[in-house]
């Protein structure tokens, strides 16, 4: 029986590494899934007080130029998604629907994060859910996005909050992540699998 390069002395062990910022061996354990939980609660509390704050101060009221000539604080109420999407849907069947979708990705999203040990996509996933989830609670509760955050800085950007903030952000480090990660990949494949093929020649086998 070949001895592997696993149980050699003084040789490390070959591990698998991650695809595409997903472990495949590592699973994150209970006190990260602890915390992975409460950093997306603390992201849900900021958007939430953030848009309590607006409902309580800018509905009715001009905007607040914060920097001049770029960003203002405009009250704004999205009832459909990002860009406009879901306008032509009826008003009937919209919230449902609209909520329907986001808790299905948001979903996806958590089912990710407790799979995945990287922890880059870990917290991009978590600004992900927590974005998503705050919108959520937003369409149920008010039948409405709360929308305030104005670009308008050498060119114009439909308002957004938030929770939009935290999901570009995740979205973003996660394609990142994404497209990075493959080719560490292919190196350290490689690099096991030279080590694989020296330890082979190195060690004869022996009888069972």
């Amino acid at each position: 029986m070949a001895i592997g390069n696993d149980f050699l002395p003084g040789r490390p062990p070959l591990r698998s590494k991650s695809t595409n910022g997903f472990s495949m061996n590592q699973k994150p354990g209970p006190l990260s899934h602890i915390i992975a939980f409460v950093l997306v609660a603390l992201g849900i509390a900021a958007d939430q007080l953030s848009k309590i704050w607006v409902l309580g101060n800018l509905p009715g009221r001009p905007a607040v130029e914060v920097i001049p000539g770029c960003l203002s604080l405009a009250y704004a109420e999205n009832r459909n998604m990002a860009f406009g999407i879901g306008r032509f849907i009826p008003d009937s069947i919209k919230t449902v629907l609209l909520v329907a979708l986001t808790s299905a990705l948001a979903a996806v999203l958590i089912v990710m994060m407790c799979r995945t040990a990287e922890k880059g996509m870990r917290f991009a996933l978590i600004l992900a859910i927590s974005g998503a989830l705050g919108n959520i609670i937003d369409r149920v509760r008010l039948g409405f996005v709360v929308d305030f955050i104005y670009w308008h800085g050498g060119f114009k950007w439909p308002n957004f909050n938030v929770a939009d903030s935290f999901i570009c952000i995740g979205v973003g480090l996660m394609m990142v992540l994404m497209f990075r990660h493959p080719a560490d990949d292919a190196s350290a494949q490689g690099g096991n699998a030279d080590r694989e093929k020296k330890s082979r020649e190195e060690t004869p086998p022996t009888a069972a």
